[in-house]
């Protein structure tokens, strides 16, 4: 077996999420990876294997993917035909890592009916995070802003060795998801939204790709405009810890936290510990 560690910010809700994107990655790469949370602020991941650096290999797949994201079967059905330009692809379901046959869908902004319509809503207008790229385009590239973080994390450990504080590099970005909030209070403290600038503020590449990952598949328990994930304490196969993040076995440790606004964007703010133990029994996975 191999093991890592990263550290955390148990308040920071973007980081929690990361870390179960990184178990996310390491069970698409190593099936039967386990994960479990060492106190509040340390995760660590055990894989089957005896790989001698699986953080970098997961890092290292994610930031030279080529593609890192691709069309959904059903993406066209999401396109808003109206829109212009990038806008189009505003709220489509996303395929990452499409070359590998472990590739994984991503679209948790999206109301569960499966209506075009969100249910999560932290960006808007000109913001996207994927468009394909256009004929007329003369770069020839995707856009939009997971292109736009895949390129600061190649940046960030083109020069730095990855390792526990991976979560703490940051880069000068344009672009970001808003599962981080600490860059996002960045952005609000300039007094707008940078997005909407193409401003950049600095950035934890790493924080956005893998919560944005983790986020799919790790679904925090939702009270009204609340969100509350759980830290477990126990080494837990992938599908198992996907439900305790949800708080569905009773562990003590959860966390809360609400949108924070951001220009016309939304971002996740920083979480409080969750004392509302009676509250816990009517909410329901997001």
């Amino acid at each position: 077996m191999s093991t890592f560690e990263i550290d955390f910010n148990s308040r920071n809700p973007g980081q929690f999420f990361a870390c179960c994107g990184l178990l996310e990655m390491a069970e698409r790469m190593w099936p039967g990876s386990e994960g479990e949370f060492l106190g509040s602020n340390s995760f660590r991941v055990t894989t089957p294997g005896s790989e001698s650096d699986p953080l970098n290999e997961i890092v290292q797949k994610v930031a030279t993917a080529a593609p890192l994201v691709g069309r959904t079967e059903d993406s066209s059905a999401f396109e808003n035909k109206e829109a212009k330009g990038a806008t189009r692809y505003n709220i489509v379901p996303l395929l990452l890592l499409p070359s590998e046959p472990y590739s994984i869908r991503i679209d948790w902004w999206l109301k569960s009916s499966g209506a075009a319509q969100r249910s999560i809503s932290l960006w808007s207008g000109q913001q996207v995070l994927w468009a394909p790229m256009s004929e007329t385009d003369k770069t020839k590239e995707d856009k939009g802003t997971i292109i736009v973080l895949q390129n600061a994390l190649r940046q960030t450990f083109s020069k730095n060795k990855t390792g526990r504080d991976l979560l703490s590099f940051t880069y000068p970005a344009s672009s970001r998801v808003g599962v981080d909030p600490t860059s996002s209070v960045k952005a609000i403290d300039a007094g707008f939204s940078p997005n909407e600038q193409s401003i950049t503020v600095q950035t934890s590449p790493a924080t956005e790709i893998f919560a944005l990952i983790g986020f799919q598949g790790f679904r925090p328990l939702r009270n009204g405009e609340e969100f509350v994930y759980t830290l477990w304490s126990r080494r837990l196969p992938t599908i198992i810890a996907r439900a305790a993040a949800g708080g569905a076995f009773g562990d003590k440790t959860s966390f809360k936290f609400k949108l924070a606004v951001r220009g016309e964007c939304k971002s996740f703010g920083y979480a409080v510990p969750n004392t509302d133990e009676e509250e816990t029994h009517n909410v329901h996975r997001q």
